[in-house]
């Protein structure tokens, strides 16, 4: 996976990264106002040798250095400090040493500046007292202990920061663990992951078309996008059924994946480049056609079901020249099984019309004529929505085609969020200006 890739899934779950972006910022901005005030005044003590002639070798000075920075901070330099001093030492101490160099600082730590700096100039000179009793060493205050001016705890900007840094990196791994276990498909490029099948058609998103029932889009201008979308999809349909006289079948892995609206839209663009299509309603549960053409239901697909009689197929006129639509008919309570039985005089039907024809059929895992009608169409497109649906739901659904021997062409990914944006890009950039030269 690629940068591009995590930004996209980040995208998606920007709602899960901005929560614990806000959790974390505001626990650590409740961490740095509920911390106690904290001063800190440091005094530095050089330990050098007693005489010039004396020679300590660096790993004997970090040795005695590390040494003496326990002894500074120790209960019995306290006690001997405020003998020394006749006042009890009310902070606490800290000591560090810095290594091949024989400094140590000791730090006072408490909740008024002045009592740090009493704490650290306490200390140290009880220090540097002690280590004369040493005929080896001695210490020297090279910087004695200041007031501090501003408390050196909590710093609200730094804790405050991490907390910022933690949340963007514990936000962007939940996002992307929730983004895995959800597995849901929500780009093309989640298809590639889960099969090889190709995706001829990408359809992208717009909320005009989720507000109500599938519908044609061609006089609609603000559907530019999604016009594009299924052109783009005519033209790799064409590419792949050169004879013009193929039985295709538009399905779904479930319902309410766009099919429908496909299958029509697809079928006038089929139309309006001269080939002959029928559009045949196949869905006897819930069929669609008839409304989005708006035609009469009463005859159709079912009605060459119910009879055994050579009765031809009633193909209903559009407004769109070489485009007809058999409607599914009436719904009928035992239409699966009449599918079942008579199926395959309704594809001999089909055939001998010499035109494109789209099935649009029932989604393939709630009920079996969408498999039923795949094993003898000619060509198979798989609908899938961005986000609809997992990727075990689509290999189920893949699996099931291929276990009935259907000939799965390509997945038409539909309601895609980003797949406009390119086609939108286009459209607002000026035309170039072309300069002829002069012919010489």
């Amino acid at each position: 996976m690629d940068l591009r890739e995590l930004f996209k899934i980040l995208w998606r779950r920007r709602l899960v990264l901005l929560a614990t972006l806000v959790v974390t910022t505001a626990v650590a901005a409740a961490f740095a106002a509920t911390r106690p005030t904290e001063y800190e005044a440091t005094a530095t003590v050089a330990v050098t040798p007693a005489t010039n002639e004396a020679y300590v070798t660096p790993e004997v000075l970090n040795a005695l250095l590390g040494t003496y920075a326990e002894t500074a901070k120790s209960s019995s330099m306290k006690l001997a400090a405020e003998e020394q001093t006749g006042k009890p030492v009310e902070g606490k101490v800290e000591t560090s040493t810095q290594a091949g160099t024989g400094i140590l600082q000791i730090t006072g730590n408490a909740e008024s500046a002045e009592v740090a700096r009493q704490t650290a100039t306490a200390i140290t000179s009880a220090f540097v007292v002690y280590l004369r009793q040493n005929e080896f060493f001695e210490a020297q205050i090279v910087d004695p202990a200041a007031l501090p001016e501003s408390p050196a705890q909590p710093r609200p900007p730094l804790i405050i920061g991490i907390g910022i840094l933690l949340g963007l990196i514990g936000g962007a791994m939940l996002a992307y663990g929730i983004d895995r276990l959800r597995g849901r498909v929500e780009t093309a490029a989640d298809v590639g992951e889960i099969t090889s099948i190709p995706v001829v058609g990408v359809i992208p998103r717009d909320r005009r078309l989720a507000r109500g029932p599938s519908r044609l889009i061609w006089d609609d201008l603000q559907l530019t996008g999604v016009q594009e979308g299924i052109r783009a999809l005519r033209t790799n349909i064409e590419l792949v059924e050169g004879n013009r006289s193929s039985v295709l079948q538009v399905t779904s892995p479930l319902a309410s994946e766009g099919k429908s609206l496909i299958v029509a839209n697809l079928g006038v663009a089929l139309a309006e480049v001269g080939i002959e299509t029928i559009i045949v309603d196949i869905d006897l549960r819930r069929p669609t056609q008839h409304e989005i053409f708006r035609i009469s239901n009463d005859l159709g697909v079912t009605n060459v079901l119910a009879t055994s009689a050579p009765i031809p197929l009633r193909r209903a006129a559009t407004a769109y020249e070489n485009l007809t639509v058999v409607p599914s008919g009436p719904i009928r309570p035992n239409s699966t099984e009449l599918l079942h039985v008579r199926v395959a005089t309704l594809f001999e039907k089909l055939r001998a019309t010499g035109a494109m024809v789209l099935i649009d059929s029932p989604p393939l895992l709630p009920i079996s004529d969408a498999r039923l009608l795949a094993s003898r169409s000619d060509r198979v497109f798989l609908t899938v929505a961005a986000g609809k649906e997992r990727g075990t739901t689509l290999r189920s659904a893949i699996d099931s085609l291929e276990f009935t021997g259907a000939s799965l062409e390509g997945i038409i990914f539909n309601r895609a969020v980003d797949s406009s944006s390119a086609y939108d890009s286009y459209r607002r950039q000026p035309r170039e200006t072309q300069v002829n030269a002069p012919v010489q």
